[in-house]
């Protein structure tokens, strides 16, 4: 295959060379001239894209798209990045043509970034985290630091501990305990949680403006000290106030990296030294002895899940009754949990029973018990910012109350039960004021699903479905 392409490319006009399998050409532009490494081996290759290195990499300093190499003896190469390969369809009975269109459009990637350095710097901003990890010196750290912490515009003192959970093994986790937006029963918290204090020290840092992360040619320390005298000088001081307070031989900074409004990258150093003097948190200090070292951080926040699952910022405050925790309830619970509602609150008289595992949301591990306190208990320990809670009203009649109607934004009236609706239906025109209401329900055996909306100014109504056996409203 590595002949065949050589022949396909020199005979489209690149120059080309083989060496150890790879597949080197040289484009020249501008003033520029670069060489570009195709690595076939190990590859999936042509059920994927090319892999494609950018050599003498480190002369270039910081380029958007382009990685760089930690292997030894391939230190001064960096991988270009040029899409995720799932996303595509590659015609793989043509591997001559993928290459080169590959090779082409990363040549056009290097020539604007360097033809362009406002845009460099632009595009390297927006995806800073993903240059962090080309910092980070051993693999292994990859999930060796969990962050909890909300963005912040305070500096915080954060103490990190040590988890014990098998899969985070030796991780450090990160939480502000003030922080009570998360729900206490969320699955994850409670299992990475099962830690161990450390004398550790930690800062939370929040950085306001976009800065550059670290070059192919930087070191974390170099990179980190240039940092320092960007800092507000209201930061810096407090920085070196915090730092003097309790020394360490230890320090762990979490910063937050504001890139644009509601947007923000993250990065995580620790800092090492055998003495606790001058801590390296502060210009002021002279940091001889002290190692600084880059870790990935997994980000668990509401800043960042929520977006990233695709929910929606505008109903992080609405409140919305489910009455009827059955299978079409508990369903519309879930995709209204997954848009990002603030809260939920469930109306059920019935437990779970064998005859519904089939059809449920929830697992037989809540047989018997009442269905509402069972999804209460279930989306918490799933949606870590959702409020959810189960009522003491237990039937649909039970809700026409002033007290319940002001307490919620909307229903979803999921009983199954036509004639209870249909009380409630009429009645809940009588209130001076009331929530939207939407009635949802299938057909037997699954073969067909309805939804009434009823506005809470009264467009839309019930009744008017039924009708008797002369097709007159009932």
């Amino acid at each position: 295959m590595t002949d065949n392409i050589k022949k396909y490319l020199e005979k489209n006009g690149c120059h080309v060379e083989v060496s150890d399998s790879r597949i080197i050409t040289k484009h020249q532009f501008d003033n520029f001239e670069i060489r570009i490494a195709g690595d076939l081996a190990g590859n999936n290759f042509p059920f994927s894209l090319p892999k494609l290195f950018l050599l003498d990499r480190n002369k270039y300093g910081s380029l958007a798209h382009v990685g760089w190499n930690i292997d030894e003896g391939k230190e001064d190469e960096g991988l270009i990045c040029e899409g995720v390969t799932e996303n595509l369809h590659i015609d793989y009975d043509q591997p001559e043509k993928i290459y080169l269109l590959a090779l082409n459009k990363s040549v056009e990637t290097i020539k604007s970034l360097l033809s362009d350095r406002s845009k460099n710097e632009k595009e390297i901003l927006e995806e800073f985290s993903g240059h962090w990890r080309f910092s980070v010196k051993d693999s292994t750290k990859k999930n060796k630091v969990v962050s909890f912490i909300e963005p912040s515009n305070s500096l915080l003192e954060i103490t990190p501990t040590i988890t014990h959970e098998p899969i985070y093994e030796g991780s450090n986790v990160f939480i502000v305990n003030k922080e009570i937006n998360k729900s206490t029963d969320y699955s994850f918290l409670n299992k990475i949680q099962k830690q161990k204090s450390q004398k550790d020290r930690g800062i939370y840092l929040p950085i306001d403006k976009p800065v550059l992360p670290p070059s192919p040619i930087n070191t974390i320390m170099e990179w980190w000290i240039e940092l320092l005298k960007q800092l507000p000088k209201n930061i810096q001081i407090e920085l070196k106030d915090k730092s003097e307070r309790k020394k360490s031989k230890t320090y762990w900074v979490i910063a937050s990296v504001q890139i644009d409004r509601n947007k923000y990258s993250w990065f995580c150093i620790k800092f090492e030294n055998q003495n606790k003097a001058n801590p390296p948190l502060t210009t002021s200090r002279n940091m001889d002895g002290w190692n600084a070292t880059a870790y990935n951080t997994t980000i668990h926040n509401k800043e960042y899940v929520k977006p990233r699952g695709g929910t929606i910022e505008s109903l992080a405050n609405k409140t919305i009754a489910v009455i009827g925790c059955g299978s079409v309830g508990a369903e519309v619970a879930r995709q209204l949990a997954s848009s990002g509602i603030g809260k939920l609150i469930f109306v059920d008289f019935d437990s779970l029973s064998v005859e519904n595992i089939y059809r449920h949301t929830l697992s037989s591990q809540y047989i018997d018990i009442n269905k509402a306190i069972a999804l209460a208990l279930e989306f918490k320990k799933q949606y870590p910012y959702l409020q959810a809670e189960s009522s003491k009203t237990d039937t649909l009649r039970n809700c026409l109350d002033k007290t319940f109607f002001d307490s919620v934004d909307g229903m979803i009236v999921a009983t199954g039960n036509p004639t209870e609706e249909r009380y409630f239906n009429q009645e809940l025109f009588k209130a001076d004021s009331r929530p939207w209401v939407i009635y949802v329900w299938t057909e037997g055996h699954s073969v067909g699903g309805h939804a009434v909306y009823v506005h809470s100014s009264g467009k839309g109504c019930l009744n008017c479905l039924y009708r008797d056996g002369a097709g007159n409203k009932s």
